[in-house]
């Protein structure tokens, strides 16, 4: 677990998670992706709050029939336009682009964003292999209206995995002052 220096001050107003990458490639065992993985739709994440409230962000895309590989600069956003990850297809890999989360992050607003926030990824079938190499997650704890304009200030915490254990990936980083 890593420790990530910041104490927020108000309850989460947004979140947004990223799956960092810094070379976005299809190629089986890539250290330059986020999360690469040799079939993407064997794949169930989820994303734990300190309260103990567990989201899916990606639930076996393509209903388990995604045989891409790799997530690279994938960023789960509620507001985001264009298609939920769960739409994703073989032939969009590497898995690049916004898209909205399987359960919406907002189950989170409200809570209190310090403390340890959990990421498991398992992968459902024991025939492929992958690692978590790096994720962020992104929290809005504070938004102000100042003179008619909206302003939000945005706090990130992150933290790069490298080198975590196939089939099943568990990663955690604490929140705290």
């Amino acid at each position: 677990m890593s420790k990530i220096d910041r104490l927020f001050m108000g309850s989460v107003a947004d979140l947004d998670f990223k799956i960092n990458g810094s070379s976005c490639t299809t190629t089986a065992g890539a250290t330059t992706v986020g999360l690469d993985h040799t079939w993407v739709g064997d794949l169930v994440v989820t994303l734990t709050s300190p309260q103990g409230k567990t989201v899916s962000l990606i639930d076996r895309i393509g209903l388990g029939n995604n045989s891409g590989n790799n997530f690279c600069n994938t960023r789960l956003d509620d507001e985001a336009t264009g298609l939920s990850v769960e739409d994703l297809v073989t032939t969009d890999a590497p898995h690049t682009g916004t898209f909205k989360p399987a359960t919406p992050l907002s189950s989170f607003d409200g809570e209190n964003p310090n403390g340890t926030w959990v990421l498991n990824v398992s992968d459902r079938v024991s025939s492929d292999v992958g690692s978590v190499r790096a994720f962020s997650l992104s929290i809005i704890d504070i938004i102000v209206y100042y003179s008619n304009t909206f302003v939000t200030f945005c706090h990130w915490a992150s933290k790069d995995y490298r080198q975590l254990p196939n089939h099943l990936v568990l990663g955690a980083f604490l929140v705290a002052p």
